[in-house]
């Protein structure tokens, strides 16, 4: 909001907060929501309290996609070879999401 409506100062404190405590904000339930541009100039910064490891695993990705769009996608119709060559990789799926699909 405070770059919608233009406040550097309050935007300039909100990266800070966010430099300090990012593991805290990438967990929020609001960090799901936000828009793709705000979510590269999160991850693009050199300044995060975060191991780049830990920005990028399954779980904050699930969160950014969101429980529909992960029930819509349909894994079944992939082929098997598919599903274990990208879909695994990803640990976007809980185990038992997994064995249900194999």
């Amino acid at each position: 909001m405070a770059e919608k409506y233009e406040e550097k100062n309050l935007v300039d404190r909100c990266w800070k907060v966010i430099d300090k405590q990012t593991e805290a904000a990438v967990k929020s339930d609001a960090f799901a929501t936000i828009e793709s541009s705000l979510l590269e100039a999160v991850v693009v910064r050199d300044t995060l309290t975060i191991k780049e490891v830990d920005l990028v695993n399954g779980k904050l990705k699930r969160r950014i996609l969101g429980e529909e769009t992960i029930k819509a996608i349909r894994f079944p119709v992939m082929k098997q070879e598919e599903f274990a060559a990208v879909v695994l990789d990803k640990s976007i799926l809980t185990e038992d999401e997994i064995v249900t699909f194999f």
